[in-house]
């Protein structure tokens, strides 16, 4: 049997963090009703707290902001001496 990792969207899991925060179910509730692990939701409402809306960006990769990205476009961009 294969135990594939599933993936879900940003969108899901805004959504999931502000039904957990607008809710009066408990957390395990809620996970159930979603058909996610607790552990999920913990860990993404956990991160919606820590970066509000840069969490959430796919794959591994933080999400930058507006500033981090110029800096990170300036570091590209800038020529390799040797």
């Amino acid at each position: 049997m294969e135990n594939k990792k599933r993936e879900f969207t940003q969108e899901f899991n805004k959504e999931a963090v502000g039904y957990s925060l607008a809710s009066e179910k408990t957390t395990k509730e809620l996970a159930r009703d979603l058909g996610i692990s607790v552990s999920n939701l913990i860990r993404w409402i956990t991160q919606y707290k820590k970066r509000g809306e840069l969490a959430f960006s796919g794959h591994g990769k933080e999400s930058l902001t507006p500033q981090n990205r110029k800096l990170e476009n300036y570091r590209k961009n800038l020529p390799i001496s040797r």
